[in-house]
């Protein structure tokens, strides 16, 4: 009796090791779930200072489909850039009132263009970061304005936010309380934009009021006789991406002509018909333009008239008319136009426009013909000179058809005069700045020939082809004529490709390929890629890849082709670069299987989606899928509970575990007493 007694007394006090293994349990499980952090003591908020908390600011290139966030950024003009900006109060127990964030972002172009973010509160200090991008070249950074969004508390669904964050008073995001799980974000996008360049293009052309009055007809050249009315327009744009700045246009007038008073007038869309008039220094300071800003809405042009000297003896005279203009921000510019005067003698030039496509064995040219891609087309320019004197500098051109998608190339070296019974080769330069054929006297005939070749792969459609042969001389102005070739281009055959992708479960036992079936952990799929060219052309470089989603490995030598009737074992390329096939001619068809197996710890009611492409040459492109659904079906052993759910975390999930703490300690104390209470009973039977 006296020793159940002590043992009694010993199963009550730590001098058994039940008691004390029980007790020493229970404390390492409550102390476990006791974090005293870092600010336990903090009395007040404060933003990202804790272990793992991210920088305040990064950034990702949203062109270019980055899909992390770093810093810094590389981008180029016209790319557009994301910005992140994080918050975090880590001190738990508290609410930072009124939060706000600014990101103050670069005002000035550069290549290294470095945004300022600041996070602060009505009660917490203020935290600052800087992001940088580094540019391709210079470039400024711009806001664009309705994308910030607030990301809070771990929700992937955005609220907007109002412009302002880039603004001085940035944006309030409201009351931020303390703890991981009110962590959030606040995105908003950016653009990278080339700073502007002011430029100006002027563009001079001549008229003759006395002949041709109230027309538009105006010419880079043209002709008059003494005593003539000419109209000078001066024709100006800027092209560029700025301002041109306190913009001067002036005039410098050829010998033989006198300004005429009140007629220069500025016509713009501002203006109206109408025009404004200016003052009468066009011919000598200039007149002002003001300011003029980029684009074809802003464009305008400058109209004065002068008068041809009516008393100029017999000759020939050039007279040439120079328009210039600049601002202060831009050099100066000019363009010039010309007048030809003859006296006592007359002379004019004709011209005939003619075609023949020598790919084609086309014997005569004519004015209108037909092609095809590649063809080769000869131009006759035929002219002759007529009147009492001699066409002085005969000078022709020619400008070759300018259709979008049909580019036409000059052959060099086929440019040839014939005059004379004498054939002469002429420079390229016939459809750049134009050959001079010299002097020809009345009654004079001849002709130019050249050749262009079609480009062999012209946009599909039909196209009308005009070709533009052009001659002047010096005291003759300029004539011109054409010749027309219509082009048909048809698309080339294509293959088309069809994909299909099947499954079935081989541990399964299933026969049937089908778009989706159910597997369980550790199963072994087979996978079925039908293909076949549906097109019209041969489909070449064909190559077949597959996608495989996560929780499926690929079995190692289990690729086989099945196409033609027989079989072929295919490398393991199929799930990595993707393995080729042979070429398919239209209407050929195929098939691809190939094996996997299901990860053991595949999650339950998850949809494993496989996808499997097609390329092949010329960009074509075709895919499908085929889906497993995993389904397990758990085995619990016997005494033994599956645990299904990681513990919570939070003040709740604490308290949890404490008092399953409690509870296991009270447990073990109470198995303790049923065995002293057995060992008991057994005495007193005995």
């Amino acid at each position: 009796m006296e020793k159940l007694t002590n043992k009694l007394k010993n199963s009550l006090t730590f001098k058994n090791r039940k008691v004390r293994l029980s007790f020493v349990v229970f404390l390492v499980l409550v102390l476990s779930q006791v974090t005293l952090p870092i600010n336990i003591f903090a009395s007040a908020p404060q933003f990202n200072f804790l272990p793992g908390d991210h920088q305040l600011l990064r950034g990702a290139n949203a062109t270019l489909g980055e899909t992390t966030w770093h810093d810094p950024v590389a981008a180029s003009p016209n790319d557009v850039v994301a910005i992140i900006a994080y918050f975090h109060n880590g001190v738990e127990g508290t609410t930072a009132t009124n939060t706000k964030i600014r990101v103050e972002l670069p005002q000035q172009a550069s290549i290294n263009l470095v945004s300022q973010g600041y996070l602060w509160a009505d009660n917490a200090a203020q935290v600052t970061d800087n992001f940088v991008v580094n540019a391709s070249q210079v470039a400024l950074m711009e806001y664009i304005p309705g994308t910030t969004q607030l990301y809070l508390g771990g929700s992937q669904t955005p609220q907007p936010l109002p412009d302002g964050i880039t603004g001085p008073e940035g944006v309030n995001i409201g009351n931020i309380v303390g703890c991981w799980e009110f962590a959030g974000y606040v995105v908003f996008q950016t653009k990278l934009t080339a700073p502007g360049v002011a430029d100006l293009t002027i563009d001079k052309k001549v008229a003759n009021s006395t002949t041709d009055p109230g027309t538009q007809n105006w010419y880079e050249q043209n002709t008059a006789n003494p005593g003539d009315v000419l109209a000078y327009r001066l024709y100006f744009i800027n092209p560029g991406t700025a301002t041109a700045e306190n913009t001067i246009m002036s005039d410098v007038l050829p010998a033989h002509v006198q300004y005429l008073a009140g007629t220069t007038k500025l016509y713009t869309n501002l203006t109206g018909p109408s025009g404004q008039l200016l003052p009468d220094t066009i011919t000598a300071s200039g007149v002002s333009l003001g300011n003029i800003e980029p684009g074809a809405g802003n464009s305008g042009y400058v109209v004065f008239q002068v008068k041809v000297d009516p008393s100029l003896g017999t000759g020939n005279y050039t007279l040439i008319n120079t328009g210039k203009i600049s601002a202060d921000n831009i050099s100066q510019k000019q363009d010039t136009a010309s007048t030809l005067i003859n006296i006592a003698g007359q002379v004019d030039l004709t011209i005939s426009k003619l075609v023949r496509n020598v790919t084609q064995d086309q014997a005569e040219f004519v004015e209108e013909n037909t092609a095809s891609a590649g063809d080769v087309l000869e131009y006759k320019l035929y002219f002759t000179v007529s009147g009492t004197v001699d066409a002085i500098n005969v000078k022709t051109s020619d400008v070759l058809p300018n259709v979008s998608g049909v580019p036409m190339h000059y052959i060099s070296g086929s440019a040839k005069l014939y005059f004379s019974g004498a054939e002469t080769n002429l420079p390229d330069t016939i459809v750049t700045g134009g050959v001079v054929l010299g002097n020809f006297s009345p009654g004079d005939s001849g002709y130019v020939t050249f050749r262009v070749r079609i480009d062999n792969c012209p946009a599909v459609g039909q196209f009308t082809l005009v070709n533009t042969g052009k001659i002047s001389a010096d005291n003759v102005s300029q004539k011109q004529d054409t010749a027309t070739t219509h082009l048909t281009v048809t698309p080339p055959p294509e293959p088309y490709l069809n994909l299909e992708k099947l499954v079935k479960n081989e541990t399964q036992g299933e026969s049937n390929w089908i778009d989706s079936n159910i597997a369980v952990p550790g199963d072994t799929l087979e996978y079925y890629v039908w293909f076949k060219n549906v097109g019209d052309g041969q489909a070449t470089q064909v190559l077949i890849k597959d996608v495989l989603p996560p929780k499926v490995t690929y079995i190692p030598g289990t690729t086989v082709l099945h196409m033609g009737g027989g079989t072929q074992a295919l490398p393991d390329g199929i799930v990595g670069d993707g393995v080729g096939i042979p070429d398919l001619i239209p209407g050929q068809e195929g098939y691809i299987t190939f094996k996997v197996t299901v990860a053991t710890d595949a999650i339950d009611k998850s949809v494993l989606i496989d996808t499997a492409h097609i390329y092949s040459d010329g960009g074509y492109h075709a895919q499908d899928t085929a889906s497993t659904t995993v389904s397990i079906q758990p085995v619990t052993p016997p005494g033994k509970v599956l645990a299904t759910k990681m513990p919570p975390t939070g003040g709740m999930a604490t308290l949890a575990l404490v008092l399953a703490s409690i509870i296991l300690g009270i447990y073990y104390y109470i198995k303790v007493q049923r065995e002293f209470l057995k060992e008991f009973a057994k005495s007193r039977l005995l």
